[in-house]
């Protein structure tokens, strides 16, 4: 199966909506960019975690507001590779103090994209 244009411009608009959910934070497009179901896996405040969506999104309210006078690094796609109806994004942001590059893992949900998994790995900066 060959991957068109029109799937690859669908996953990266999944990408965009994880990058300005986190940058905002935008609650709402986060929402839109991973499925309900979706586990968010990494170390983070010197804890493993493993989180559903809802209360991943609730840890991230938890966080300070970024700094409106600070400019946040735009987000770096490494790479992407998609099979059929499964993809993986690998990318790298910077969130707050801390470098992140995130494995993503999307799966074609009917005629949309949403991130199924989200592993992470965070370096302070």
């Amino acid at each position: 199966m060959q991957t068109t244009t029109h799937e690859i411009n669908a996953i990266l608009e999944v990408i965009k909506l994880y990058d300005e959910g986190h940058s905002g934070p935008d609650f709402a497009k986060l929402r839109q960019a991973f499925h309900p179901k979706a586990c968010v896996v990494g170390h983070y405040g010197g804890a493993l975690m493993f989180s559903r969506r809802d209360d991943y999104l609730e840890i991230l309210k938890n966080d300070p507001p970024p700094d409106p006078n600070t400019v946040q690094p735009e987000l770096i796609l490494r790479s992407l590779d998609i099979v059929g109806d499964t993809a993986v994004a690998t990318v790298e942001s910077t969130m707050g103090e801390a470098k992140f590059i995130s494995h993503l893992s999307l799966i074609r949900n009917g005629a949309r994209w949403q991130i199924a998994n989200g592993l992470f790995h965070a370096n302070p900066t």
